[in-house]
């Protein structure tokens, strides 16, 4: 049941990344260019 669980944080995670990072580093990009 622990495994599942982890297992299961860890794909929230790595979608919660592929949401973010590509917002942060447009983020940074847009920063750098002021």
């Amino acid at each position: 049941m622990l495994f599942l669980a982890h297992k299961v944080t860890t794909l929230n995670i790595m979608a919660e990344n592929e949401i973010f990072t590509p917002a942060i580093r447009t983020f940074q990009d847009s920063y750098k260019e002021k």
